[in-house]
């Protein structure tokens, strides 16, 4: 009697570990059903919220209208792009309710320029930093890069600036209060004339100067205002004894 029962104890205990094994394993299974469905809905998501993101960014940029630049690098380009934050957000919800709703409000955090060159390297143009600025109606966009890294380096301004063992490289803007007489001095300040002293003849010494048609909802320049400030520059670098025949323009 006492075999029988413990037969059968023996036999029904296995019969709850199976069904609790069964539950379990069932249990386990949803869940990671639910999972799978919850990720697969956030990639989704995710890549409607991102496409919709490019294409409105395209839109935006198209708006822009053209760039001119000015330049003796025969392998630069130049692009607008947004001026916004990373993508590297936390959670693909924050991407895909906030990060492109915030993003489409106008985008207030304006557009930058890039130069790009043959090897990839970029560099933004710095459209903050504008000489003139308080009565001018129009932008001008420089940058200057010693690539061939031919600038003297001075130990005691190594030592207090470290970055400065980089290749040189400076951008500013200048503000344009009357395109219709421009001159070499609406164009030519303290920064371009110094850099030119020290670097206008050195190998691989490039001079960029941009504009756009329009600059972040204002008017910018038109081909015919462009090309008179090219005849400007033009006027100062001869002057300054560079060799201007490499120059060209490029309407991108």
């Amino acid at each position: 009697m006492n075999r029988s029962n413990n037969t059968a104890f023996g036999g029904l205990f296995l019969l709850i570990l199976a069904i609790g094994r069964l539950f379990l394993s069932h249990a386990r299974e949803e869940k990671e059903e639910r999972e799978k469905n919850m990720f697969s809905g956030f990639r989704e998501e995710y890549s409607e919220a991102r496409n919709k993101l490019h294409s409105w960014e395209d839109s935006v940029l198209q708006a822009q209208g053209h760039l001119f630049l000015y330049t003796n690098d025969t392998t630069a380009q130049a692009l607008w792009i947004l001026n916004r934050r990373s993508s590297d957000v936390r959670g693909v919800r924050l991407m895909t309710s906030e990060y492109y709703d915030d993003l489409r409000r106008e985008n207030p955090l304006g557009r930058l320029v890039l130069i790009i060159k043959r090897d990839s390297v970029s560099y933004p143009i710095n459209q903050n930093f504008v000489f003139n600025d308080q009565d001018s109606s129009k932008h001008l966009y420089f940058m200057v890069l010693d690539s061939k890294d031919k600038l003297p380096k001075d130990s005691a301004l190594l030592a207090e600036f470290p970055e400065a063992k980089e290749k040189f490289a400076a951008t500013w803007g200048m503000g344009i209060t009357n395109t219709s007489k421009l001159k070499e001095t609406s164009l030519v300040n303290y920064a371009l004339k110094e850099t030119i002293r020290t670097l206008g003849k050195s190998e691989g010494f490039y001079i960029y100067m941009v504009a756009g048609e329009e600059d972040n909802g204002a008017a910018g320049f038109n081909s015919a205002e462009f090309i008179k400030s090219v005849g400007a520059l033009n006027r100062f670098l001869s002057k300054s004894g560079m060799d201007t025949s490499s120059f060209h323009v490029k309407i991108i």
